[in-house]
């Protein structure tokens, strides 16, 4: 049975400038902004008593929510709603007694954030809250004059640093995920390299111990040194590309295939039970070039195992498939323990 793709991807969010991440920084730095206005503000008698215990509410409760809420467990739809407290907070503190609603003004701030961690269709909406409010201000009576020419300005300058900030922080974003790309792929195969694995192993771990199957092969090329000698290098090169691309379009999104040394991949399966993971690792093994085997072991995640003796146990497998004649797949089906270097002859390295 060949696993289909899976529906969701577990892996969680780590680059730097993730939305996640620029959330939970930029969220306080905004209350703090907000709160130091709304200290000087008050100094002034500029605010009346009850306007500041608000302001001051929804500042404190919001900066709170914003640093210790799991947003990343919660619906995205909910982190809007941080940067609109904001915005209210920043007309309580901007509608002294005869001015008119400096809407413009009040929203600069929640709209840089939303800019900072929403998408676009996010920052549309906030900057047309933020017109409606403006063109409310406009029925209110006795405005201050020159107050129509100021909101506009406002809101055009919300307007264009709003996008200005999101199209930025958009390319920062790319360049970060290339640059972490780069770092987590073997230059030869284009597949991920060891500090990649080491990554993914110790994730998909995590989620092993919530109750999801996972299984580790390693798979090696048989006689590649021989392979090298007699057709050199670059062909032996060649012929690694080759296979790590015909391995790849066999894989689900959540799999993780990985060169691990010359010869040598690592796979990695997520929510996976035993039988389909050997299923899938003999039709890996048939979709090597002709002319050419691959020897394969298997070891599926027990209980509270840790990811170095997973590792062991699939090496341990592998080496008794070689032991066998190679050209095969052989599964590791004894209990959980961390493998001895006696054991089969089975090599240490992990």
């Amino acid at each position: 049975m060949k696993i289909e793709p899976a529906q969701i991807n577990f892996r969680a969010a780590e680059e730097p400038f993730s939305r996640d991440a620029l959330f939970r920084l930029v969220g306080p730095l905004v209350a703090a902004f907000l709160a130091t206005l709304l200290a000087a503000t008050r100094g002034y008698a500029q605010i009346d008593g009850g306007r500041f215990v608000a302001a001051a509410t929804l500042i404190v409760v919001t900066a709170a929510a914003t640093a210790f809420l799991p947003w990343d467990r919660l619906p995205p739809t909910l982190r809007a709603l941080p940067p609109f407290v904001y915005l209210v907070a920043g007309f309580l503190i901007t509608l002294p007694p005869g001015r008119v609603l400096d809407a413009g003004e009040a929203a600069l701030l929640p709209v840089v954030w939303l800019a900072l961690y929403g998408t676009l269709s996010e920052l549309l909406a906030l900057l047309g809250a933020v017109l409606a409010a403006d063109i409310a201000a406009l029925r209110l009576p006795d405005p201050v004059p020159g107050g129509v020419t100021r909101m506009i300005f406002q809101f055009a300058t919300a307007v264009i640093l709003g996008v200005v900030v999101y199209q930025v922080v958009q390319q920062v974003r790319r360049q970060s995920r290339h640059l972490r790309s780069l770092a987590r792929r073997d230059d030869l195969t284009a597949v991920s390299n060891r500090r990649a694995w080491d990554e993914e192993i110790e994730t998909a771990v995590r989620f092993a111990k919530a109750g999801e199957p996972m299984a580790v092969a390693l798979l090696d090329i048989d006689h590649f040194k021989a392979y090298n000698d007699r057709a050199g290098h670059q062909a032996g090169d060649r012929l690694l590309r080759e296979i790590a691309l015909a391995w790849s379009t066999q894989l689900r999104r959540t799999d993780t295939l990985a060169r691990i040394g010359g010869d040598e991949f690592a796979l990695l399966l997520r929510d996976c039970p035993p039988e389909d993971a050997e299923e899938v690792l003999e039709r890996l093994c048939a979709r090597v070039p002709e002319g050419v085997t691959c020897s394969a072991g298997l070891a599926c995640w027990d209980d509270g195992e840790p990811p170095q003796s997973l590792m062991s146990r699939a090496d341990a497998a592998l080496y008794r498939a070689k032991a066998a004649g190679r050209d095969r797949v052989e599964v590791w089906r004894g209990s959980r323990r961390l493998v001895r270097p006696e054991d089969a002859g089975a090599r240490s390295r992990w």
